[in-house]
């Protein structure tokens, strides 16, 4: 899917899209269009078939609007970051820190009330400098993104995805991550995270080794 190739070019690209959308009427556009191109998918085989059989332009003229339609919400789709948008970037940029071992930019972005389990962000940021000095990260892939909770007006908000870390820490086994966020400055910050089982006991917190 073209959004699917956006995400993951989102460094690059994440500065020319414009605006959050905080309504939630419109999160079937701008989140997951996919339903909507299926509609106009079988509306323009539709009219292609009538057009075939009838050869009637107005078939045709039917045709050009089906199609315009299909740019019109791919461009919204692409030009528009909701909430839940945001936060999976957010994600995205860290995964891809933590594979160049750059982690004062992970912390940089992190939110000023950031805690993991019972660590504020600087005894995190020691734990971290611990495991990168000496079995530093060598691959983290995150994918399948799930919204769990948004609340815009709050200013909180939490995402679900799965993520897998391959170093010498690690056998490659993956792991489903709920990730916790507060709005700051207009931006969705990580504030926590805890990690699950993907397959047994999927409520109960793991810590990886």
């Amino acid at each position: 899917m073209i959004r699917d190739i956006v995400i993951q070019l989102a460094p690059s690209l994440l500065p020319r899209r414009i605006g959050i959308v905080e309504d939630a009427k419109m999160e079937w556009l701008t989140e997951n269009p996919t339903p909507a191109y299926l509609v106009l998918g079988m509306a323009f085989l539709g009219v292609m078939a009538c057009l075939w059989h009838k050869r009637d332009v107005r078939f045709l003229y039917a045709a050009f609007a089906i199609v315009f339609a299909g740019v019109l919400i791919w461009l919204i789709d692409f030009l528009v970051v909701t909430d839940f948008e945001q936060m999976e970037l957010e994600i995205r940029h860290h995964a891809r820190f933590a594979e160049s071992g750059d982690l004062d930019k992970i912390f940089r972005r992190l939110s000023s009330d950031f805690r993991y389990r019972r660590m504020d962000a600087v005894a995190f940021r020691a734990l971290c400098d611990r495991y990168a000095s000496s079995w530093p990260i060598q691959k983290m892939a995150v994918w399948d993104f799930e919204k769990c909770h948004i609340d815009p007006e709050a200013g909180r908000g939490e995402i679900a995805f799965s993520v897998k870390v391959r170093a010498d820490w690690s056998r490659g086994e993956f792991y489903r991550c709920r990730a916790q966020f507060h709005r700051e400055d207009g931006q969705w910050k990580l504030a926590g995270f805890a990690l699950f089982n993907p397959f047994v006991n999927t409520n109960e917190e793991i810590v990886p080794p």
